[in-house]
């Protein structure tokens, strides 16, 4: 499918959608690059909404300079990342932790720990 129409596809998606929460459970290990970019510069518009992020793969690359990131409704988060520094700001409603990486996660005040 063609990037113009994925883009198209999926705004038209999130605009029906209104407000409601978004349960974005991605692979995408046999998408195009420019595919990716395109679904990441469109998701990261609506991140107050995330409250369920599964990537398995984590092309999305977060982790360079987009650490002030406001995730408020997110309550489950697994990603598959190389480093050790969480992605986001704030996430005060996080309850399920998924950090699939060789880099051992430091304790963070920005994740609730409870």
């Amino acid at each position: 499918m063609p990037v113009k129409s994925i883009s198209k596809l999926l705004r038209l998606m999130l605009s029906r959608s209104c407000s409601c929460p978004l349960f974005i459970i991605y692979n995408d290990k046999f998408t195009r690059y420019n595919v990716i970019k395109c679904i990441k510069r469109i998701l990261l518009k609506h991140i107050c909404r995330w409250q369920v992020f599964e990537n398995f793969d984590w092309c999305f690359n977060l982790e360079r300079g987009r650490c002030s990131l406001q995730v408020p409704h997110l309550l489950r988060l697994t990603a598959d990342v190389s480093t050790s520094k969480f992605l986001f700001a704030s996430c005060p409603s996080l309850m399920h932790l998924t950090w699939n990486s060789r880099v051992r996660l430091t304790h963070n005040t920005v994740i609730p720990w409870h």
